[in-house]
């Protein structure tokens, strides 16, 4: 399956960013409630004693795991709460530290009580900026946001790894450096792409000291 979300049409663009995030806000919706049944339920099972052990252990971590993503989701790809709304640091990263638990990335956003709130879209652009960073690092390594908050003109993600994909298409996507189509592999760095532009801006792979890169969302407004 393929989607263009190509910046060709903004109007067109724009209408197929807001279903995307409509159809996903229901996705998530209908999810909930299923998901948090079995989540309860298993706790349940716990304070019972009920059932065998490893199976009730297995199907704790199962539920935790749809929880924590759907979440991400929810924020990343969904409507995510109120146009008008805010987002803190400090949620943004509590829902990309559970999301990326279970896989190899060690991540910190070492400022984040510190920071200034978000505003909706922005909030958006930053978790799927780490989605991506997440997508060109699929055998691990480090990843750190820094991020001022509010207005800002530029935030980034340090990335660390050995084997990082920089040339691939999901980091040329998302930089604008490859246009077309959006496939399930490159359809998140797509839109981090729209909400770059949304926010009057665009994402660039910049290389850094020690190794590290960085995926960078720059103000393309005019003073800045």
């Amino acid at each position: 399956m393929t989607m263009s979300l190509a910046p060709a049409d903004n109007r067109a663009e724009s209408l197929c960013a807001a279903a995307v995030e409509a159809l996903c806000a229901r996705l998530c919706h209908d999810l909930a409630s299923p998901v948090g049944a079995v989540a309860n339920g298993v706790e349940l099972l716990q304070d019972v004693g009920g059932g065998d052990g490893e199976i009730i252990q297995l199907l704790a971590h199962a539920a935790g795991e749809a929880s924590r993503r759907l979440a991400y989701f929810r924020l990343a790809f969904g409507i995510g709460g109120d146009r008008d709304s805010q987002r803190t640091a400090v949620d943004l990263r509590d829902v990309a530290a559970a999301w990326l638990e279970s896989g190899r990335l060690t991540f910190a956003w070492p400022d984040a009580e510190q920071v200034a709130d978000f505003d909706r879209v922005t909030a958006k652009l930053i978790l799927n900026m780490i989605g991506v960073a997440a997508a060109v690092m699929p055998f691990g390594g480090t990843l750190e946001v820094h991020a001022a908050g509010g207005p800002a003109a530029e935030f980034s993600l340090a990335m660390g790894a050995e084997r990082l994909v920089a040339d691939g298409p999901v980091m040329l996507v998302a930089t604008g450096a490859a246009t077309g189509e959006a496939t399930p592999e490159t359809v998140q760095a797509h839109l981090a792409a729209v909400l770059a532009a949304r926010l009057g801006g665009r994402l660039a792979l910049r290389s850094g000291s020690g190794g590290l890169h960085h995926l960078v969302f720059q103000s393309e407004a005019p003073g800045t």
